[in-house]
């Protein structure tokens, strides 16, 4: 059977959307499949000044958080 692993981050929602259509497909083809959200890395203040940032909100999903030190890489690719 094959893994598939989908690490997204999303700010407004719309990466949890194609987040959740790649997981979608994944099944539909017999993946077994895990959906992880990372949390913002930056410090909101760092990123301020910029206008065209939508300041950060509530969670977009309820999907379980993961951090980079969470996911290890092999190489056969990331592994939760």
């Amino acid at each position: 059977m094959s893994k598939l692993a989908v690490i997204y981050y999303s700010a407004t929602g719309h990466g949890t959307t194609m987040a959740q259509h790649v997981a979608n497909a994944g099944e539909r083809a017999g993946a077994e499949v895990r959906v992880r959200h990372i949390a913002e890395t930056h410090d909101p203040t760092s990123f301020a000044h910029n206008l065209h940032t939508i300041p950060p909100g509530p969670p977009t999903t309820t999907q379980p958080r993961t951090s980079p030190p969470q996911v290890q890489t092999t190489s056969s690719g990331p592994t939760p």
